[in-house]
């Protein structure tokens, strides 16, 4: 046989074997790529004054659009009442995301946690801001698709969390999970505790330290993957609409760009074949979905080590203590 029908014959038969051999045996995706959700929209902030809502939502927005990325925004709906009735100035707070071409989903009414709520309760928090949302979404000939489950809290119960997932198919929602979980919330609440105190020192260090933090953050997740599924799988980075990213967002943007990663949509995010693996984690903590497969899979405390903590200097002026 000549040398060329031999390597020919070769190629033939390694990519022949290739098709008997499991899917996760290669990545599903040689490319870094995140996902970046925003939570708690129209904006968390402790003043709850309207210019500052108008403000930190306009710099958001600013960096976002500037940088041209995809980003889905959750909505609690409360946040969008003022003395008991919808005031449109906050609808319109929302209304400015969706001029921009970005998406909005479900954070439920009130923002409670699954851990001691009922079911039935529960349903009705996620339908009354669904009623909100479907109505503000109808002008731009769109419907809201995810929900951000508040504080990533399930609880113990399997059959509640079964049932309470066939509700949420039945009202057309698909749950948006978190891989790369941190607590930019503690963060943020210290940055504007400094703010509301003219305190620029504290300000400058929290922001100093806020990104090397986030950084450590994709670091340690990029591992847990590789760990979990020989592979990086395309993250969904959680963070807050908060005054510290409205400031910082831009930095955040470049330092993930730098480190290599794309960022993609929600929706082109949950294309990876990660997304469908078991999750029967039974807990109150509210932890990363790569978590929630290890512990499924029955990885014990080694598996877990390393996750990067929030500076000591953060909490105290948050007056966070645990994270």
């Amino acid at each position: 046989m000549n040398k060329k029908l031999n390597d020919l014959l070769t190629v033939f038969i390694f990519f022949s074997l290739l098709s008997f051999l499991p899917y996760n045996i290669f990545p599903q995706s040689i490319s870094k790529e995140v996902a970046i959700t925003i939570d708690d929209l129209p904006v968390v902030t402790i003043s709850r004054d309207f210019q500052t809502e108008v403000e930190i939502t306009e710099n958001l927005l600013k960096s976002i659009t500037e940088n041209k990325i995809p980003v889905t925004g959750f909505v609690i709906g409360d946040k969008l009442y003022k003395e008991g009735e919808l005031d449109s100035n906050k609808v319109n707070l929302i209304k400015m995301w969706l001029d921009t071409g970005l998406e909005l989903g479900n954070h439920t009414f009130t923002h409670p946690s699954l851990n001691n709520t009922s079911l039935d309760d529960y349903k009705k928090e996620v339908i009354r801001c669904d009623d909100i949302l479907k109505e503000v979404l109808a002008a731009y000939k769109k419907k809201p698709e995810y929900l951000r489950q508040p504080y990533l809290q399930f609880g113990k119960d399997a059959k509640k969390i079964k049932d309470y997932y066939q509700f949420l198919e039945d009202q057309s929602y698909k749950m948006a999970p978190v891989t790369i979980d941190n607590s930019d919330w503690i963060f943020a609440r210290a940055f504007e505790k400094a703010y509301l105190d003219n305190d620029s020192l504290s300000m400058n260090k929290i922001a100093k330290a806020y990104i090397p933090y986030m950084k450590s953050k994709f670091e340690y997740y990029k591992k847990q993957s590789e760990k979990l599924f020989g592979y990086e799988i395309k993250q969904i980075l959680l963070i807050h609409a908060s005054r510290l990213n409205a400031d910082y967002i831009g930095d955040l943007i470049k330092m993930i760009r730098n480190s290599g990663y794309k960022i993609i949509s929600l929706r082109d995010a949950l294309t990876d074949k990660a997304y469908e693996h078991k999750d029967n984690y039974l807990g109150n903590a509210g932890i990363s979905w790569l978590h929630r497969w290890a512990l499924t899979e029955g990885k014990k405390k080694d598996f877990f080590k390393g996750e990067p903590l929030t500076p000591e200097f953060v909490k105290k002026i948050a007056g966070i203590k645990h994270e």
